[in-house]
């Protein structure tokens, strides 16, 4: 915590540093505030609106999350090579995570990205029609 720093109430640095091990670890924050030691989800996102360095630690948690469902896309797609349960499952568990991993990082995202339309993209500029008539 830097100097100065909003402390809310409740918070503590240990606790705090457990929920963004948890969420990079791939775990939900519903998950982790289900456990009796942690706060309620909504007192976690109390602590988001008031500390900004809980809520940068919190951003890069989410970030590492992504890349964990990502390994978890893995696991279950390697293990569907040996495992009992029905295709369709695994898929379903697959889809799932890939639709998280790609709304929390969107590298891992399957949307077609068009020029001109993400952040840090110059529009496409219309400079009119040329006439050119061919013989």
């Amino acid at each position: 915590m830097s100097e100065g720093a909003w402390f809310p109430e409740g918070y503590g640095q240990d606790t705090a540093d457990a929920i963004c091990e948890r969420l990079a670890d791939g775990e939900s924050l519903r998950a982790i505030c289900r456990d009796a030691e942690m706060p309620s989800t909504s007192t976690v996102c109390k602590w988001l609106g008031k500390s900004a360095d809980f809520a940068e630690q919190y951003a890069r948690a989410r970030e590492l999350q992504a890349d964990a469902l990502f390994d978890d896309i893995l696991d279950i797609a390697d293990k569907g090579l040996k495992a009992l349960d029905a295709p369709e499952d695994r898929r379903i568990q697959i889809d799932a995570r890939k639709w998280m991993a790609g709304k929390l990082k969107g590298k891992y995202s399957d949307k077609v990205k068009h020029v001109g339309g993400d952040e840090g993209d110059n529009p496409i500029a219309f400079t009119g029609f040329k006439r050119q008539f061919i013989d």
